[in-house]
């Protein structure tokens, strides 16, 4: 069965749903659970931390990665572009692991991916003119000459390419793979044929993909989990449950006394997306082998857990060592 598929289509109907919440119910509602997820991630990254603390100046380049995520954030970079890239490089390298490191096409097929799945990103939001308080005009003047919205041909074309390639490099390396591992493969990837048609009447929106991606990876580990045993499952559901709970409560749509205004609240949001995805290029596994090797040298890759984007749950008492692999 390809599980992972079927916790990307669990992941998009629960978007689909959640979508129906009125106004700024459905952002605050986003917010607090990707709010959740950054707490969750760093949780569940301890094996990834000690990897990188153990190099020489690793506080100074942890202190500064944050520095220049709190600046992108001051400068209004828009988080549109940079969690583009990041959820690219994440959809691209999650299953990695699938496609062995010494297969000759493994490395070209990875970097399609994670073309591809950029290509589709800007496409699917080619409608968009801005994210909260982020006005996307200047953005399209910049990289789109001026162009309107980001329905271009570069984006059509670019889209056109990336599949071409996708599916000439999945052709290299499908002896490599089980039929299951082939569906995890390029199942995903069938369906943004189908989120292109629907973009067409349908207007997706860049707060929906950014849900899609929160909860895939709130989802991702269960079936790691599930065989770990219930009380991995209880205490892995709990505080994934309470942490968001928390963040809905003072939320503006929470019933704490003290809440949050909306625009405080995405200035949260905003400020901790950028200090979770900068980070993310740091420790997480769900990135290039070579921007791992960068980081934490000497780590194989494709053996261990994906770092803040892989919230791996472990046994209880146990540690992560070198030798654990990924959930699959």
């Amino acid at each position: 069965m390809p599980t992972y598929l079927l916790i990307r289509l669990a992941s998009i109907l629960i978007v689909i749903i959640a979508s129906q919440a009125p106004g700024r119910s459905w952002t605050a509602l986003v917010y607090s659970i990707a709010l959740g997820h950054y707490v969750m991630s760093i949780a569940y990254s301890k094996g990834q931390v000690k990897e990188f603390l153990g190099r020489p100046l690793a506080l100074l380049t942890m202190f500064s990665f944050t520095v220049f995520a709190a600046a992108l954030y001051l400068v209004r970079l828009p988080l549109f572009i940079l969690f583009g890239i990041h959820h690219a490089f994440n959809e691209g390298y999650v299953l990695k692991r699938a496609v062995p490191c010494d297969g000759q096409y493994a490395g070209a097929f990875r970097t399609s991916a994670t073309l591809l799945h950029l290509f589709l990103y800007f496409v699917l939001l080619r409608h968009v003119s801005s994210i909260g308080a982020i006005d996307l005009a200047s953005l399209y003047l910049i990289f789109l000459g001026g162009g309107q919205g980001m329905g271009t041909s570069f984006l059509w074309v670019g889209l056109t390419l990336s599949y071409a390639a996708f599916f000439y490099y999945l052709y290299q390396v499908r002896p490599l793979l089980r039929f299951r591992d082939l569906i995890e493969n390029c199942g995903f990837e069938l369906l943004g044929v189908v989120a292109v048609a629907a973009s067409f009447f349908i207007k997706i929106q860049f707060l929906q993909i950014v849900l899609y991606h929160v909860v895939f990876w709130c989802l991702y580990p269960l079936p790691k989990v599930i065989k770990s045993g219930y009380k991995d499952l209880i205490v892995y559901c709990g505080m994934t449950g309470i942490v968001t709970a928390l963040f809905i409560y003072i939320s503006p749509i929470g019933s704490a006394d003290y809440r949050l205004p909306y625009l405080s609240f995405l200035n949260q949001f905003l400020f901790w997306s950028y200090v979770h995805i900068t980070l993310s290029f740091v420790l997480s596994n769900a990135n290039p082998s070579w921007l791992v090797e960068l980081f934490r040298p000497g780590i194989e890759p494709d053996a261990r857990p994906s770092g803040l984007e892989q919230v791996q749950p472990l046994r209880l008492g146990a540690t992560a060592g070198p030798g654990r692999r990924a959930a699959g």
